[in-house]
Formats: structure tokens, sequence, C-alpha cells
């Protein structure tokens, strides 16, 4: 939390007590209204893939809210919390340090290996993907 409040919000670093302050509070916001599926044939396909373990999304993006609540290293400079997807779309750029403008960015130039097994799929499946996080 320090590195992108400092870092990208140019904020001053945190006080001890105050990340957890501020994590309390942000628990108490209430999750953004789901937008309307623009394509609904798109997002269910991105949703089996989400879902398929042999790309791994659902793994760490689990629950209502798409996270499983704990850290991990997915190559993108450190163990970070897993974030949820809820309202994904509206909280561009992505990944603590902004390298995803788009969510299309998220499975191109910002992919890690260690971040889902997403190279064998082709520019539609991925779309299908987008489509489904735009669903949160």
């Amino acid at each position: 939390m320090s590195l992108v409040f400092v870092e990208r919000m140019g904020g001053e670093a945190p006080g001890p007590g105050d990340v957890e302050a501020l994590g309390r509070w942000v628990d108490t916001l209430p999750d953004p209204p789901r937008p309307l599926e623009r394509d609904r044939d798109a997002a269910r396909r991105g949703r089996a893939l989400f879902r398929d373990p042999e790309i791994g999304c659902a793994r760490c993006h689990s629950g209502a809210r798409g996270t499983d609540g704990r850290s991990h290293d997915v190559g993108t400079g450190g163990a970070f919390q897993t974030p949820p997807l809820v309202g994904l779309a509206e909280r561009l750029p992505l990944f603590h340090d902004g390298c995803a403008e788009t969510l299309e960015a998220r499975f191109a130039e910002c992919h890690t290996p260690g971040h889902g097994r997403i190279e064998h799929l082709d520019d539609g499946q991925r779309a299908d993907l987008v489509a489904h996080l735009r669903s949160f």
C-alpha cells in the first residue's frame, strides 16, 4: 500500500497505524453497482476461462468480490494482496505500478508468467476474459 500511495499517488509515507486504519475504513465502503454486461455471451465465455484451473485466475481471485485476501508474488515486483475485482473497470490503471492503463493491457504488455497461464489464449479469448472482468 505504501508503495502505491507514495510512488504512484505522490502521498507521504503513512505512519505506523495509518495503513491499518485506512484498511478498516476501506472495508466499510460499499461495493460499486455491477455494470450491465455489454456482451453476455462474451462474458459467459470469459467466466469459463477465468474459472479454468489451467489458466488459474480463480485460484486467487475467488469469492463474490474476486479476492482471496492474501498476498501473492505474481512477478510484478513483490508480494501484493489480491485486489477485489468488483468495480475493476472503474479503477484504472491496474497493478501497483499502474502499467495496465486498460483491461486489455492487463493481458498484453503487463502480463507476467506468474499471473495466470494465458499465453496460449487467442485474441478472442482474451477479449472474453476482459468482458468477464467488466461484469464484476
